[in-house]
């Protein structure tokens, strides 16, 4: 999640916090609902997919507020993993 500073200075670092959270993973016509996985503490998660393109989904948090999650495509293809990183925009400026 980030940014977590509303001003950024040159020699003051202001990482991205990793976020817990639940990812939806739909087919690409997002029609049909793939999966569910909800990530660990520091946002990690692993699913296995078949080879295709889906759209990964991420929900916002309870509190209904920022951060606001970003979805995205993804192609799956039929030898290897892909890492992915899905991105909430926390709307501090």
């Amino acid at each position: 999640m980030g940014p977590m500073c509303p001003v950024v200075r040159e020699g003051t670092p202001c990482p991205d916090q990793p976020l817990q959270a639940t990812i939806i993973v739909w087919n690409a016509e997002r029609s049909e609902k793939v999966r569910t996985i909800d990530t660990d503490g520091q946002g990690r998660f692993r699913v296995a997919l078949a080879p295709g393109e889906y759209y990964i989904d991420p929900q916002p948090p309870d509190s209904g507020g920022p951060p606001t999650p970003i979805p995205q495509t993804v192609t799956v293809p039929a030898d290897r993993f892909v890492q992915i990183t899905i991105e909430y925009d926390s709307a501090r400026r």
